[in-house]
């Protein structure tokens, strides 16, 4: 059937001939079990075979049809209270115009005939996943650091540290060994294959960014692959989270000779007026004392401060940092020197500016 207005979005902007495509679903409700292996799921539904198609088939068929195909879910606090979350699974590609109807198919495929039944392929992919996680605390430490501190602030922040941070490093490397054994991994690719078929059953909207004169074209084309009946919003259950706002004390043993320190504060989530001045704020800090404190004075690599308001938190870090409890002081005693010494307004300015052009860098359609 058609896709109607309400499930179809278009953009028109110069794209020098590339269309870029994705499907949007909610997020369905799940068993806690299956919660931490949302990031495998998404790493094989574009790592697998389709259809009647192995892995290798359909990594070529990849190359061929589009640029790019990947596919990640998105899990964020709402815009005026953290702690009511709402949560998507992407599915996105661009090609070239040419390619438009190849992609629409590729895309399909991936999405209805995905196959779980490839066992070898989800055990590599897993120990390929492991190694570049154990590989990235070095150069990611501040991150991890910042995500553990945060966990306690809202129910996003927790699963990303769940998923994506330290506890998802630790979890990846217990599953890993887990799935030496051939009945774990069948187990394994069973719970991915129940997240499949509740995201096939959820509400799904398609978006299509591309230049304006082709855009009816794309719409067509779009039209005429997918002709499935759309399901239905009737009966949904969306994915959730319990609320959780408590304070998080960890150190976490890696295998480095440096540290990576944090140090978070509850605050106000986006809609809420203190979030600009607190955006700002962070490099305030950091270009005012942090950096000569930690960077110049203690020896780190890094330092600073921000502001994130889709979990709600103020966050210090030190990244690749050869002291520990000196640089957690050197966080509270750049409060006190904002509170007690005297400031330029030129010192606020230059934030607002560094804030702006972040915001304002050139980004890809």
């Amino acid at each position: 059937q058609p896709l109607d207005d309400k499930s179809l979005t278009t953009y028109a902007t110069g794209t020098n001939g590339l269309v870029y495509q994705q499907v949007v679903i909610r997020m369905p409700a799940l068993a806690e079990s299956l919660y931490n292996l949302l990031p495998f799921y998404s790493i094989c539904l574009t790592e697998l075979g389709a259809g009647d198609r192995d892995y290798l088939e359909t990594q070529r068929w990849q190359s061929q049809a589009v640029g790019s195909l990947t596919a990640y879910s998105t899990i964020r606090g709402a815009s005026d209270n953290v702690q009511d979350i709402d949560a998507f699974l992407t599915l996105s590609s661009k090609a070239l115009t040419r390619n438009h109807a190849d992609m629409c198919q590729l895309m399909e495929t991936t999405l209805e005939q995905v196959r779980f039944d490839e066992l070898p392929r989800i055990r590599e992919l897993v120990a390929q996943t492991r190694a570049r996680r154990e590989q990235s605390v070095t150069g990611n430490g501040h991150s991890l650091a910042m995500a553990a501190a945060s966990a306690g602030m809202s129910p996003s922040a927790r699963l990303s540290h769940q998923l994506s941070g330290l506890a998802g490093i630790q979890a990846i490397k217990a599953l890993d060994n887990d799935l030496n054994d051939d009945g774990n991994l069948q187990a394994f690719a069973d719970k991915l294959q129940q997240i499949h078929a509740a995201v096939l059953a959820a509400p799904r909207e398609y978006l299509l960014v591309g230049e304006e004169e082709r855009l009816p074209g794309y719409r067509d084309t779009l039209n005429q692959s997918w002709q499935g009946v759309a399901p239905s919003a009737d009966g949904f259950q969306a994915f959730d989270l319990p609320r959780v706002q408590e304070q998080v004390h960890q150190a976490w043993l890696a295998n480095t000779q440096v540290n990576f320190s944090a140090k978070a504060y509850p605050t106000v989530p986006m809609d809420h007026p203190d979030a600009a001045p607190l955006t700002v704020l962070g490099g305030f800090l950091r270009n005012g004392y942090l950096h000569r404190a930690i960077r110049e004075q203690g020896g780190a690599y890094g330092s600073g401060a921000s502001q994130d308001s889709n979990i709600a938190a103020f966050r210090f870090f030190s990244y690749r940092d050869p002291r520990l409890a000196e640089t957690l002081a050197d966080f509270d005693k750049s409060i006190d020197w904002l509170l007690n010494e005297e400031h330029e307004w030129r010192q606020v300015e230059e934030s607002i500016l560094g804030v702006v052009s972040a915001i304002d860098k050139p980004s890809s359609p």
